[in-house]
C-alpha cells in the first residue's frame, strides 16, 4: 500500500515575548517563521491550480500593546507583518495596523470598536498584484483596505 505525501508543514521558529505591568498595559510581540515544504508534489487542479513546485515561506512578526485608561476603557494598538514567498519566487508583504478599544459596561457586557488598516505591496503566489485582505472579510481589489468593527458583547 502506497501512501501519498500530501504538502509537508514545518513551524521552523516561534518566539513570543510578553511584558505586563502594574496597572494593566502590556506589550506583546510574536515571530513565526513557517515553511510549507513539497507543494506540488501531489497533483491535482483544485489544489494547486498555478502546478506551482517547492516551498513556501512566511515570515510573521506582531507586536502590540494595551493600556487600560480607567477600570472599564482599555486601549489597544499592534502592528502586524507578513512576509510571504511562493514556490515560484514570487514573494508579497502585508502591513497592518490595528486600533482598538474596549468599554466595560458590567462585569458580562462590553462595547468595542476597532479600526483596522492593512497594506499589501508585490506579487502573491498566483503571479498578480497582492492585494489586502483583511481577516474575515471580502478581499480589497487594491492594495489597501480599510475596515470599521464596532459592537456590543455579553457573555453568557
Amino acid at each position: 500500500m502506497q501512501v501519498k505525501k500530501l504538502i509537508y508543514l514545518r513551524a521552523m521558529l516561534r518566539l513570543s515575548i510578553l511584558l505586563i505591568f502594574a496597572h494593566g498595559e502590556a506589550i506583546h510581540a510574536v515571530y513565526s517563521n513557517v515553511r510549507f515544504n513539497d507543494v506540488g508534489a501531489v497533483g491535482g487542479a483544485g489544489l494547486n491550480p498555478g502546478n506551482l513546485h517547492g516551498t513556501a515561506v512566511f515570515n510573521i512578526g506582531e507586536i502590540n500593546a494595551t493600556y487600560r485608561v480607567s477600570t472599564p476603557l482599555q486601549l489597544g494598538v499592534a502592528y502586524h507583518y507578513t512576509h510571504a514567498k511562493s514556490p515560484n519566487d514570487v514573494s508579497a508583504r502585508y502591513h497592518q495596523l490595528n486600533f482598538a478599544a474596549d468599554y466595560g459596561l458590567s462585569k458580562r457586557t462590553d462595547l468595542y470598536a476597532a479600526l483596522i488598516y492593512q497594506l499589501a505591496r508585490g506579487i502573491d503566489s498566483t503571479g498578480k498584484r497582492a492585494v489586502a485582505a483583511v481577516y474575515a472579510i471580502t478581499p480589497s481589489a487594491s492594495d489597501h483596505q480599510l475596515a470599521a468593527l464596532v459592537g456590543i458583547r455579553h457573555k453568557f
